[in-house]
């Protein structure tokens, strides 16, 4: 299952490192203002000065640590809504995949189903006893029990097939996934923000992943694709 690609803990890290910077700050300024109140009068020619600076001084810390404890608590904010979308996302995943198998189960066992897409994949018709085998729109066909030499390169494409067909999982998980976060958003902007942000993820690197297996699968589809050499092939199109 794809997950946001976001270091939680390195934001709460710093977030921390903000807050002590805060308080280091802050004694500072203490720290100025009660020497500049410790020192010598000298008739009010230097105690008065200093302690007017010490105090201008400590006003500026202040509003420094106040900067740097707001930074941190939104980094932890932060840090808790990618947290959150991330469990909300994987959540509605897991229960999709899982009300789909009870649901459907029994019928995609029986029925032939494409796995990946006519760009890359594969169906297993045993009704027939046949491999359908896809790519970028071009078909071929053999016969379950006479894959020849060619088993090898077949059982390789299926592979590169079977992760297509994951990251197009992903892709549909994903969309579900950015429609529930734009029905959340007026409810709770924040987490449907995280939530669409995870889907955005999953789906570019879906994608990515897809182009990929595209020009890996072309190596085995060449060697299992060649009508004019291969005797095994008893169908093929377009």
């Amino acid at each position: 299952m794809t997950r946001i690609r976001v270091n939680t803990e390195d934001l709460k890290a710093t977030a921390k490192d903000f807050e002590s910077a805060a308080d280091v700050f802050n004694k500072a300024g203490d720290d100025i203002l009660a020497i500049a109140m410790a020192m010598p009068s000298y008739d009010g020619q230097l105690s008065g000065p200093a302690r007017k600076a010490a105090y201008e001084i400590q006003y500026q810390i202040r509003d420094v640590k106040a900067s740097l404890s707001g930074d941190a608590q939104l980094l932890q904010k932060i840090a808790d809504a990618f947290e959150e979308a991330d469990n909300q996302f994987i959540n509605l995943c897991d229960n999709f995949q899982n009300q789909l198998a009870l649901q459907y189960g029994k019928m995609l066992e029986a029925t032939p189903t494409l796995h990946g897409d006519h760009n890359l994949g594969y169906e297993i018709d045993y009704n027939k006893n046949t491999i359908t085998l896809w790519y970028n729109g071009h078909y071929v066909v053999y016969a379950l029990d006479n894959l020849g030499s060619y088993s090898t390169a077949i059982d390789e494409f299926k592979v590169y097939a079977d992760d297509y067909q994951d990251q197009l999982n992903i892709i549909g998980d994903a969309n579900k996934a950015a429609a529930f976060a734009l029905a959340l958003a007026f409810f709770a902007p924040e987490l449907a923000a995280g939530i669409f942000i995870a889907a955005e993820i999953a789906l570019f690197n879906a994608i990515a992943e897809m182009d990929k297996l595209e020009k890996l699968a072309k190596d085995p589809w060449d060697r299992i694709s060649d009508t004019n050499t291969n005797p095994y092939i008893i169908d093929s199109g377009p």
